[in-house]
């Protein structure tokens, strides 16, 4: 029972299963369907030309993008950009560069209502 209870920690802390990579990649996964829902991510590309977006989307998107790459995850991100992107310079892109990438406003800020 201990050692059942041990290897599970240690499976939790570690590795795909452990806490902050699932919880950077749930918010991956929202992030790109957020992205894909306001027409800016189609067919795993970022589009120039897109419907704008309101402020509080601008937040979702810019808090989600700063999340991931505060966890070092910026390979996941760099692949929805083109040829014509220097990616790599995108290795140390902050959230604001990658959201001017995708042309919508950085808003790191909720809006209030």
């Amino acid at each position: 029972m201990l050692m059942s209870a041990a290897a599970l920690l240690i499976l939790g802390s570690f590795g795909p299963w452990g806490i902050e990579e699932v919880s950077t990649r749930s918010q991956y996964n929202r992030l790109q369907a957020l992205l894909e829902e306001k027409k800016i991510l189609i067919n795993n590309s970022i589009q120039k030309d897109h419907p704008s977006i309101s402020d509080q989307e601008a937040y979702e998107i810019t808090s989600r993008l700063a999340y991931v790459l505060q966890r070092g995850k910026a390979a996941r991100l760099k692949e929805w950009f083109g040829p014509d992107v220097q990616k790599t310079e995108l290795n140390s892109a902050s959230a604001e560069d990658f959201a001017k990438l995708m042309g919508i406003p950085y808003n790191y800020f909720k809006p209030t209502s």
